[in-house]
């Protein structure tokens, strides 16, 4: 993420290694946006845990709009373990198109039927979904133990905001 347009740099690279070893393009594609999906997801959740770890004025603010973020990440990476969920939407996307469009929609629905056949197949497992979120999960702690380590190397305060007073506060009411 250190030069222009990384993400996509590596998005794309990614993308080409899953064709070169013989993946078909809609389930390439479909792992590229589900990891994106969960790692947004797990981002969202980290967001909002340092939001109400470290509190502040700002907090009435953000907690509320991290939670929707948050939910709708979740949400959304959760289609992505489920893709027949979204063949059933492409099945009633088709539908509906059909009566009003039938020669506009031919070609695109074409496309798009060929994709979600593809991933019909496509079934990961919880433990494998959990797997990515744990993965994930450990690369944002790890960008934020990256960010702490920079504070400290040059010798600025590290912006805790009241994170550790809330913490002692809140280990102090559960030993009571």
């Amino acid at each position: 993420m250190s030069v222009p347009a990384g993400v996509a740099v590596a998005e794309g690279y990614t993308y080409g290694q899953y064709r070169r070893l013989g993946v078909p393009a809609a389930v390439a594609g479909w792992a590229e946006l589900g990891s994106g999906a969960l790692a947004f997801a797990t981002l969202a959740a980290v967001g909002l845990t340092g939001s109400v770890i470290a509190g502040g004025p700002a907090e009435g603010i953000l907690l509320p709009i991290l939670s929707v973020v948050a939910a709708g990440s979740f949400a959304a990476a959760g289609l992505f373990r489920h893709p027949h969920v979204l063949t059933k939407a492409i099945d009633w996307i088709d539908r509906h198109i059909r009566r009003h469009r039938r020669r506009q929609s031919a070609t695109a629905v074409t496309r798009v039927r060929f994709v979600s056949d593809e991933l019909g197949h496509v079934r990961p497992s919880m433990a494998t979904w959990m797997m990515a979120f744990g993965l994930s999960l450990a690369n944002w702690l790890l960008d934020v133990a990256s960010l702490v380590l920079v504070f400290l190397a040059t010798g600025g305060p590290v912006p805790l905001g009241s994170g550790p007073a809330r913490l002692r506060r809140l280990e102090g009411d559960r030993e009571h």
